[in-house]
């Protein structure tokens, strides 16, 4: 969440009167022969005071119709000063904590909709760029084949999702959001929920192939062995 930093009249002036004598033509408000073009100059702060409404309307339609101009000066000037900006970010944060906490709870509030929509958005897009690194296809040695998305999930290769989810100090998405950003086939790859989830209920073998080689049986469960249960499982559709 991003917090409105209070700037005072000087630093207003300053970066206004900059941006509109660089861009400054016939019809700016400063010429191009004023002498407000010398930051030292006094009556730059006079001319600011006295012209302050129509140098904000100025610049407000101005940043309306060259967003794509301002976005890239702003990207470039944020690159080039990353460290300056975030220590400063991170210095008004840790001076502003409890009015950012407040603000960011009335903003949760009141954008709750939007929110959850956006938190969708997000993971659907997070889980689509998985699957066109890893694939669109299980890849379970069992010969699985399945290819619907949204049976598909994050595997690991060498069993070790555990430990993955405890590094990443979250679950699931947390876990795809690394292998995205730093892709890495020897770890993970495309898995059905079928021999994600049964693997990990047998030891890291999918029952797949533990069935192909003793013959059918329900894994750890008492059913095999005390015969048909009574309750009847609808077909999948």
């Amino acid at each position: 969440m991003s917090q409105k930093v209070g700037y005072s009249d000087g630093h207003i002036k300053v970066w206004l009167l900059t941006t509109m004598l660089k861009h400054s033509g016939e019809n700016s408000i400063i010429g191009e022969n004023t002498p407000y073009k010398n930051p030292q100059d006094p009556r730059r702060h006079e001319y600011y005071l006295s012209h302050r409404g129509e140098i904000l309307e100025k610049s407000r339609t101005y940043r309306q119709t060259h967003k794509k101009v301002v976005k890239e000066r702003q990207s470039k000037y944020y690159a080039e000063h990353a460290d300056q900006q975030r220590e400063k970010h991170q210095a008004y944060y840790h001076s502003h904590k409890a009015e950012a906490a407040i603000a960011a709870r009335k903003y949760r509030e009141a954008h709750k909709v939007e929110k959850r929509q956006s938190t969708r958005r997000y993971r659907r897009d997070l889980r689509t760029k998985f699957l066109d690194i890893y694939g669109h296809k299980c890849s379970c040695v069992c010969g699985c084949t399945e290819t619907i998305d949204g049976f598909l999930t994050i595997g690991h290769i060498q069993n070790d999702g555990k430990e993955d989810r405890a590094s990443t100090g979250g679950g699931n998405w947390s876990m795809i959001v690394r292998a995205v950003k730093y892709p890495d086939k020897t770890r993970y790859q495309t898995l059905c929920w079928n021999c994600n989830s049964g693997a990990d209920k047998n030891g890291g073998v999918c029952p797949r192939i533990t069935a192909s080689k003793v013959g059918h049986q329900h894994i750890g469960s008492e059913q095999s062995r005390s015969g048909p249960s009574s309750i009847s499982v609808p077909a999948c559709p």
